[in-house]
């Protein structure tokens, strides 16, 4: 009788189909005020290492890059297994085969977006300009 009142009290809970966890997903990331807090404050706090007399690369960026990735790799992670209760696992592979079925599908297009936010151009990119945004708010103050 246990096992019995186990598996049904397992079939009790709601099991998330992939399009929910992506629709879900989604949703977390191009609404969360929060989510978008945490990124823009992220590259106010540390785009003073940016130089902007030059266009070399510097090796402080990479180590800089390297957190933000971290840091958005945590909140997303954090957001599908705490929230949602599902892997990451399961969101790549969802995201994956609706990106495989569709290239024009929305899953598709934020499967893109997803890349371009853990790309070390653009973030360079976001990081000069908060940098050249710091700067110009501190000379207009001069």
């Amino acid at each position: 009788e246990g096992k019995t009142g186990d598996a049904d009290a397992k079939e009790d809970i709601p099991s998330m189909s992939d399009d929910e966890l992506l629709e879900k997903v989604q949703m977390f990331f191009y609404t969360d005020d929060t989510l978008a807090e945490t990124f823009e404050n992220f590259i106010k706090k540390r785009c003073n290492i940016v130089d902007l007399s030059s266009d070399e690369y510097k090796l402080e960026y990479t180590a800089v890059f390297d957190e933000y990735k971290g840091l958005f790799e945590d909140k997303l992670e954090g957001y599908i297994t705490k929230t949602l209760n599902k892997t990451i696992h399961d969101f790549y592979y969802a995201l994956k085969a609706k990106s495989d079925a569709s290239e024009e599908s929305n899953e598709s297009v934020f499967a893109m977006i997803l890349i371009a936010v853990t790309d070390f151009d653009i973030f360079m990119t976001m990081m000069r300009e908060s940098a050249q945004a710091e700067a110009d708010q501190r000379s207009s103050h001069k």
